[in-house]
């Protein structure tokens, strides 16, 4: 038996109206910045931190938030408060009269906001980069999010009818805020990736462009001048049944492309593969089969150490391990355990690998 009174939200909106709550709270006094309950919902996940740290910059910084200062002081935006932290522990609103009335008027604080944020960076350029090894999340103007992998440059151009980012080198995931006026797109030197509210990874490499895509869909755009072709999509691992390439398809969630001259595969990507290509995110990779050269390669992404193997043999020797990111040292443990590889230290950045025993 269900209960029409329970109305789940789209996990956006919730830690967006959670992150008005907390808002509130520290505005009212209620709790301090180093409050425990409000630093661990923190670091539930980056998407926590945005939301936060843009309502509370809105609420100190705009003077229509005096009036939801007084409204905060209010018994209906307190009622909406203990609602919220009872939401916070089931995951759904059970909305009430008062409790609506509070949603609504956080909910039209968190729009015209958001609103006001985006006209005051419009335009908007930035560039950002990471170094070998390192990570970083850029929360741009518009409220999408931007995890640069190591090693990787983004050029942000933002004006008032187009959300442009050129991915110069390396790779990226981006969540993206909707704005059907606004179309967001990827810019490579293979091609283009376009959205208008969707998640999605690229990764340029040296000789083609991988895109994953978690929500959504996305339009992609070959740079070369190939026919347009709908290529068939096919399971992970089996070859495409098109002889051309195609210029240019939509890719919808779940599913991996690769760019080259053309658009040269579709796949449907399985939920382990997908977890695997996304790994990185959290600092860790995984490699289950694949052999030394490949693993060492990618490796080789996250480490200034340069990595030689001795034996052409070893190249092809298949490897299953974890790799935490900065822990080269560890994956090299596992080598010699695994898979019997001795590592002969050149010097500090410079090691090769071989057939121990």
């Amino acid at each position: 038996m269900t209960n029409d009174n329970i109305i789940p939200l789209p996990m956006t909106d919730r830690i967006e109206e959670q992150a008005a709550i907390w808002v509130m709270r520290l505005a009212e006094g209620e709790i301090l910045d180093t409050d425990a309950e409000l630093h661990e919902w923190l670091g539930e996940s980056p998407q926590h931190r945005d939301a936060f740290e843009r309502l509370n910059g809105f609420w100190d910084g705009l003077d229509f938030v005096t009036g939801l200062n007084d409204f905060a002081e209010s018994d209906v935006a307190k009622a909406s408060i203990r609602q919220a932290r009872m939401a916070h522990r089931f995951g759904f609103l059970r909305p009430v009269l008062t409790g609506a009335v509070a949603a609504s008027v956080v909910l039209a604080f968190i729009s015209f906001g958001v609103q006001l944020f985006d006209q005051w960076q419009s335009p908007y350029q930035g560039n950002y980069h990471t170094a070998i090894g390192e990570q970083q999340t850029v929360s741009l103007p518009d409220g999408s999010t931007v995890i640069l992998n190591t090693d990787s440059v983004i050029d942000v151009d933002f004006t008032d009818t187009a959300r442009r980012i050129t991915l110069v080198r390396g790779e990226a995931y981006f969540d993206v805020a909707p704005d059907k006026k606004k179309p967001f797109s990827v810019e490579t030197s293979k091609g283009s990736v376009t959205a208008v509210g969707t998640a999605f990874s690229v990764k340029l490499v040296t000789e083609k462009l991988n895109v994953v895509v978690t929500e959504g869909r996305v339009a992609l755009q070959a740079q070369t001048p190939e026919p347009t072709l709908v290529a068939e999509t096919v399971p992970a691992g089996e070859p495409s049944q098109e002889k051309r390439r195609a210029s240019s398809m939509e890719v919808t969630a779940g599913q991996t492309a690769t760019i080259d001259q053309g658009i040269e595969e579709v796949s449907i990507i399985q939920p382990d593969a997908l977890e695997k290509a996304l790994d990185w995110q959290d600092g860790e990779l995984s490699f289950r089969g694949e052999t030394l050269e490949q693993v060492i390669e990618e490796i080789g992404r996250y480490t200034d150490i340069r990595i030689e193997i001795a034996d052409e043999e070893l190249r092809n020797q298949k490897i299953v391990a974890y790799y935490k990111m900065g822990d080269v040292e560890r994956i090299f443990e596992a080598f010699n355990v695994m898979a019997n590889i001795g590592v002969e230290r050149i010097s500090p950045h410079h090691v090769r690998l071989y057939r121990a025993g």
